[in-house]
């Protein structure tokens, strides 16, 4: 099943100050609104794959931005999925004796 983000791209933003990414590097990319629009872009087609692992990549999984949603989103849930989604698992090497 596919993470819904539909909401959050209606939002007017207001997890905007709570996520560190986006304060922090002052890019309205990493705001979650943006991110989510990113996904559903590439989803119809039109942002290529690498932007969007770009942008679903920004998040760093804190939480801060399902602490202050208004709307009780579980936005952090729909982000992993998205990574999970977009990122092939890394390969893990066996440990040798």
């Amino acid at each position: 099943m596919k993470p819904n983000l539909a909401t959050c791209m209606l939002c007017p933003r207001l997890c905007r100050t709570a996520c560190p990414v986006a304060t922090g590097s002052a890019r309205e990319a990493a705001v979650p609104t943006i991110i989510a629009t990113a996904v559903r872009e590439w989803r119809s087609g039109r942002l290529t794959r690498a932007d969007a692992v770009q942008a679903v990549t920004l998040c760093t999984d804190c939480g801060a931005c399902q602490e202050i949603c208004h709307i009780d989103e579980p936005l952090p849930a729909n982000l992993r999925a998205l990574r999970a989604e977009l990122l092939p698992a890394p390969q893990v090497e066996p440990l040798l004796a």
